[in-house]
């Protein structure tokens, strides 16, 4: 069922879509795999480089895939991956950076109402947004301590939360932003639900290849939109 009552809100991804997390996010991983595991991080070979990492977490479902798939970690100790993750990337100085042209999108579609939902922690997003002045851009945001930690991406659940806080759950067009495949699924999965339940939500997906370390040719599915510059988004949503 196609909604036709126009755009109600937009939903963003944060890592690599909003801002720049790749060596922050390689050295909290490497940290958290060796205090939980004992072992030297170079010993695995998905943390022996930034590249492995960003080519392991490209090719995997989930982050929790990652852990449990890629490190072979049990579903005990990846729980335990996901309630340190806060604390370890408050500790971690590693700077990060939001894609240059991130205000002005913000700026130009700020009639719209913002959310995010993230795999990361949101305090940790929360600080990044008002170290810069944009915080009061959101109306929501969603960390993975928000959302089951068994229903993270590809489920559509945080997705779903998100969108019933800042506009509700009324028919409209609702524009979710991602870099990963994980993200376009996640968009899939909230419309099958959405149309279930005969809500007249259509969501539309947007890759933002600008910011993805990720083969879109292995894709099993394809997004809406691809933004290969963030500034692109303005133009695809005001032609949606």
């Amino acid at each position: 069922m196609k909604a036709n009552h126009g755009l109600k809100a937009i939903i963003w991804d944060y890592d690599s879509t909003l801002v720049d997390t790749r060596w922050k996010n390689y050295n909290v991983t490497r940290q958290i795999i060796a205090d939980i595991t004992e072992r030297k991080p170079d010993t695995f070979p998905f943390l022996s480089s930034l590249e492995n990492y960003l080519a392991a977490n490209s090719r995997s479902s989930s982050w929790r895939s990652v852990y449990l798939d890629v490190l072979g970690l049990t579903e005990e100790q990846t729980d335990v991956v996901g309630r340190l993750w806060t604390d370890y990337q408050r500790r971690d100085q590693t700077p990060v950076s939001f894609f240059a042209g991130t205000g002005k999108v913000l700026e130009d579609l700020h009639t719209l109402p913002h959310g995010i939902v993230s795999q990361n922690s949101r305090e940790s997003i929360l600080n990044a947004l008002q170290s810069v002045g944009w915080q009061g851009y959101f109306k929501a945001i969603l960390g993975y301590e928000e959302v089951d930690i068994r229903k993270q991406k590809p489920h559509p659940d945080g997705l779903i939360d998100c969108l019933d806080k800042i506009a509700g759950l009324t028919p409209g067009i609702v524009i979710s932003i991602g870099d990963n495949e994980t993200d376009i699924q996640s968009a899939i999965n909230a419309n099958s639900y959405f149309d279930q339940n005969h809500l007249g939500i259509r969501v539309v997906s947007i890759w933002a290849a600008y910011g993805s370390f990720a083969e879109q040719a292995s894709w099993k599915i394809e997004p809406d939109y691809i933004a290969r510059q963030i500034e692109e988004i303005v133009d695809i949503v005001q032609n949606i």
